[in-house]
């Protein structure tokens, strides 16, 4: 058998409502295909559609074959949700979700599974049909592609899973946009830095939220000491997402407080918390308290010692003084 090409790194493309597009190749040359699509607001290489209950919704993806191999593409939608703290998303069983849409997706059937020649770019085209009974807020789906080669000694897909990228639906009516800092935490205690700080954000809406601001450190002056930026990230419905960051350096002393200003969704609604801690080098300081007062003590023993020589001194003086008086 004829070795395989290296692994294959695919993405999307979606132009529907977009004038700017993204794109990039591969940055090794294990990568075979091309990376194209949009970047959202929070980072994600994705797009969003807006509709109403009941709207057909059309857009397409585009695939660049980098390689040196004729490949055969499979096209596939699923559903997913977003269970990890990262913002990764999870496939999960078409329908399974209230968040689900990949069951309102479709392609047409040459593009279902379609040849794609080395060097060559294929834009294929999908229709998003929302049902009437739609409910609002947002619908998720991953468009996914699996490639193969097209030759017969060779046998298999060319990858071992499936790559793709989001497509995400806001479905109009009653959309709510709730999110709350459910944590703000460092340790209560600390020794020495640098202190470990942690931020969750819960979106408890029915609509995915874009997510942002600042963690500021201020001191017992009420002084700012230190300033992080919160990377701007998606938040999905029912999902927790977290941010975590440390206050870099190793002596530190006092009394702190911990700010985060926060700003989500499409009104940048505000969010605010905050946390107290203590930092305080017990084990130097009191090396520190045990050495000077070893110096208060000596120097109180010395001041001791010599005040007696003194004493003798001036009483050997005075007897001196009263015996060799005349009589």
């Amino acid at each position: 058998m004829k070795k395989l090409l290296p692994t294959v790194l695919l993405a999307t493309i979606f132009i529907f409502g977009v004038n700017s597009a993204y794109a990039q190749e591969a940055g090794t040359e294990d990568r075979v295909l091309v990376i194209g699509g949009t970047t959202d607001e929070a980072g994600s290489l994705s797009i969003n559609f807006a509709g109403d209950p009941g709207e057909t919704l059309k857009g397409s993806t585009s695939v660049t074959n980098l390689s040196t191999e004729t490949l055969k593409i499979k096209t596939e939608f699923t559903d997913f949700i977003v269970e990890s703290e990262a913002g990764v998303p999870t496939p999960v069983e078409a329908g399974s979700s209230i968040w689900a849409m990949s069951l309102w997706i479709s392609v047409p059937a040459e593009y279902q599974e379609f040849t794609i020649e080395p060097n060559e770019t294929k834009e294929v085209p999908f229709t998003i049909d929302a049902p009437q009974d739609a409910t609002p807020g947002g619908h998720y789906a991953m468009v996914l592609f699996t490639p193969t080669i097209v030759k017969e000694e060779v046998v298999g897909p060319l990858i071992e899973h499936k790559v793709g990228n989001l497509v995400k639906l806001t479905i109009s009516g009653d959309i709510k946009e709730n999110a709350e800092i459910t944590e703000l935490s460092a340790p209560y205690f600390s020794e020495y830095g640098p202190i470990p700080l942690t931020l969750r954000v819960l979106n408890s809406g029915n609509t995915h939220v874009k997510t942002s601001g600042m963690i500021t450190i201020r001191n017992m002056f009420d002084k700012e000491v230190a300033k992080w930026e919160v990377k701007p990230a998606n938040v999905f419905p029912t999902a927790v997402r977290a941010w975590d960051t440390e206050w870099a350096g190793k002596w530190r002393f006092g009394l702190y407080k911990a700010e985060a200003n926060l700003v989500y969704g499409s009104s940048d609604t505000p969010i605010t918390s905050e946390v107290y801690f203590w930092v305080f080098p017990w084990k130097a300081i009191s090396v520190i308290s045990g050495i000077i007062v070893l110096f208060i003590v000596w120097g109180k023993y010395l001041d001791s010692k010599e005040n007696k020589k003194s004493k003798k001194l001036k009483s050997a003086k005075k007897k001196n003084e009263e015996t060799s008086s005349p009589v």
